[in-house]
């Protein structure tokens, strides 16, 4: 037993510790955060994890129906660009969380696609400000 808490331990923190690319935008309204997760080298997509936070006055005058528009409505608000070519998205996934006001969501590409080590990821907002939110990944 002993051992296999020291490897959970031992997991644990090389997985805190590695170093994933990772971008972020915010204003005043919105804060945008996206990390790309690690692939195989031979995997078919792209998978970027995505965070937004809207400001604590919008959360709060419409809960219900700021999360019901981010749970149905946000896969068309994620896109990359490649040489001014915009590139959507094969899947969007909304992810539940629990965490009141934090909307999260798993973002995967076609990798044939993409070929470089930085990506340049749009988050066109259409439930808050409208406005669009540009994320360089690196």
């Amino acid at each position: 037993m002993r051992k296999f808490t020291i490897m959970v331990l031992l997991g644990l923190i090389l997985s805190c510790t590695s170093k994933s690319p990772s971008g972020q935008s915010l204003d005043r309204d919105i804060r945008v955060m996206a990390q790309l997760k690690k692939t195989s080298s031979n995997a078919r997509m792209q998978t970027f994890m995505i965070r937004v936070f809207p400001d604590k006055k919008f959360v709060e005058s419409g809960m219900e129906k700021i999360t019901e528009s981010f749970l149905y409505h946000a896969d068309s608000c994620f896109y990359l660009l490649k040489n001014d070519a915009k590139l959507y998205p094969e899947y969007v996934e909304p992810i539940v969380n629990g965490i009141k006001g934090s909307y999260e969501f798993l973002v995967g590409f076609n990798n044939q696609d993409l070929s470089s080590k930085e990506y340049t990821l749009i988050y066109q907002d259409q439930i808050i400000n409208k406005k669009k939110y540009v994320l360089t990944i690196k």
